[in-house]
């Protein structure tokens, strides 16, 4: 059974991989613009941590602290090392041909009192709680994988889902996406039914400069725009702060941050990020996401240069009934 999935070739429903992947090779299928790259699937995983198992769970009953526990977890899973990395190299060149730099991303499966759960699914989504790395160069995606896959174990996973009194923690599984890094020029988020107004008519956006982690990590206030869903005429602007423009410079070391800071100039903070022409396709591909999906979807995009680049959609999990 392959062991990596290109973006276009799985179906909505393949199990070897979490939904932030699926998710991605849907829309690739449908010639929506999403990064090039590819899955590497829970076997993977499970190949490299079912012998550390019995390791693992002494670890986890003799630990005192779930940050001593994480430390130590950690440094088993990434010390050794990533069994058929020639495979990801050939996958790199086979299918992220040129690409220097890349997005490594987790995709997690985890086990919760026995109950096997789904990352970016509509009963939970996760978000955040996972490890991502971002201009990773080709020589780094290795190790980039063995932290994703460390992510598990990270201290706030452990003591979130109280690990210690529920070693069925330890059948979770990861899978990991790999991308193209793609130049960011303007980053935003998309609530194709916004979750705070009431009419099921409204779309709501967040647009910023830069990388899209400065609107997902709150550093970043964005320009909000509420759309009208059938028309994409927008029914009303907020003009944001839109201080910081974040990037990334090429990792060279996973235990620090590779992410920079840069002041916007104040004439571009005064205006808006974008077009109204631009927002009114944004959110005709948000409304045909959502459509393709049969949900209301929680979208991450990018602008890089004419293109809208998908970067994520998950199901929006906050909605009530009402709406």
């Amino acid at each position: 059974m392959s062991r990596i999935f290109p973006m276009g070739s799985l179906a909505i429903d393949s199990p070897e991989l979490g939904n932030k992947i699926k998710g991605l090779a849907n829309l690739a299928g449908l010639n929506i613009c999403t990064p090039r790259g590819f899955g590497i699937t829970y076997a993977v995983y499970e190949q490299h941590v079912e012998p550390l198992l019995p390791l693992l769970t002494s670890i986890l009953s003799k630990g005192e602290s779930y940050r001593e526990i994480s430390l130590r977890i950690n440094e088993e899973i990434i010390r050794r090392g990533l069994e058929n990395e020639d495979e990801i190299f050939s996958a790199l060149s086979a299918h992220i041909p040129r690409a220097k730099f890349f997005a490594i991303r987790s995709s997690g499966a985890p086990v919760i009192k026995g109950t096997p759960m789904v990352e970016d699914s509509k009963e939970a989504s996760f978000a955040g709680q996972y490890e991502s790395f971002l201009m990773v160069p080709r020589c780094k995606v290795p190790k980039a994988i063995l932290h994703c896959f460390a992510s598990l174990f990270s201290e706030r996973c452990l003591a979130q889902f109280d690990v210690k009194n529920d070693h069925s923690y330890l059948q979770s599984r990861m899978s990991v996406l790999v991308q193209e890094m793609c130049r960011a020029d303007l980053c935003g988020v998309i609530m194709t039914r916004d979750p705070v107004e009431v009419s099921s008519a409204v779309l709501g956006m967040e647009i910023a400069y830069g990388a899209c982690e400065a609107i997902v990590s709150g550093q970043v206030q964005g320009d909000i725009h509420l759309c009208d869903r059938k028309s994409g005429r927008i029914l009303s602007s907020e003009l944001g702060s839109k201080k910081w423009h974040i990037s990334y410079e090429s990792l060279k070391d996973f235990t620090r941050t590779n992410k920079v800071k840069i002041e916007v100039k104040q004439t571009e903070r005064d205006r808006y990020a974008t077009s109204d022409e631009l927002i009114q396709k944004i959110v005709r591909l948000g409304m045909d996401i959502e459509n393709h999906f049969g949900s209301p979807q929680d979208i991450e995009f990018i602008v890089s240069g004419c293109d809208i680049i998908i970067t994520q959609t998950r199901p929006i999990t906050c909605l009530t009934n009402e709406q």
